[in-house]
């Protein structure tokens, strides 16, 4: 029993050594492909999206250019869980 034991920590070793490997191999922010999501500095412009509001209707943030606006984002408001 001891010795099943010592195993799982040489396992959650090997998983984050793993994820190391995989974050490592990933191409830095800057270098992303055109149409791919990118880190977003102070002082950059938003870029346009639509989503969907309370009432499930679209929402574009273009609708606001030129106004204050203010965006949260609620993950697990709609999920259902």
């Amino acid at each position: 029993m001891q010795r099943r034991w010592a195993l799982v920590p040489l396992a959650a070793v090997l998983l984050l050594a793993g994820c190391q490997a995989i974050s490592a191999a990933a191409p830095p922010a800057g270098a992303a492909a055109a149409g791919t999501p990118r880190e977003l500095r102070v002082g950059d412009k938003a870029p346009d999206f639509t989503l969907l509001d309370q009432n499930r209707h679209p929402v574009t943030l273009s609708q606001f250019r030129g106004r204050p606006t203010q965006v949260a984002f609620y993950v697990w408001a709609f999920s259902g869980g």
